[in-house]
């Protein structure tokens, strides 16, 4: 994105979540995201974004029923089925980033924040190049967009 201008409040904080790369994981403080946001994205997001919510794993909820107390967290699993086969049939290794992923948490003082892979990482991770990395690049924009992030 550095070399267009960008316009639009979406492709800044787009290019602010693709820049805040750090070993491998972009994170972003996601101020006024709602529950019904991580647990039920609207179906609407999901058309729009051409991907199936495959399961949020409430971290919080588990450490609990094991005794432990922490923070909200969650973990969101999403994917295009047809477009992460494709890439899996290309590099079998990517197998281990499929479905995306994005964590939800919550720090000790209430701030809110959202972590993912950076898009370059897992595309080198399993030396994917070209289109097939579509999936991988689009994380950002699916956060800003469903998550408001």
């Amino acid at each position: 994105m550095p070399t267009r201008m960008l316009r639009s409040r979406r492709d800044r904080q787009v290019a602010s979540l693709i820049g805040r790369g750090s070993l491998g994981m972009n994170q972003d403080a996601s101020v006024g995201m709602s529950e019904r946001h991580v647990d039920r994205p609207g179906e609407g997001e999901e058309k729009t974004y051409a991907f199936t919510l495959f399961r949020v794993i409430d971290h919080k909820e588990t450490a609990e029923r094991a005794g432990v107390q922490m923070p909200d967290s969650k973990l969101v699993m999403f994917g295009n089925p047809s477009v992460g086969a494709s890439v899996m049939v290309a590099a079998p290794s990517a197998g281990l980033d499929f479905p995306l992923k994005v964590l939800v948490w919550e720090d000790e003082d209430g701030a809110v924040s959202v972590s993912y892979n950076a898009p370059e990482f897992l595309a080198e991770r399993h030396q994917i190049e070209g289109p097939l990395r579509a999936p991988f690049d689009a994380v950002a924009s699916i956060v800003v967009g469903v998550l408001g992030a």
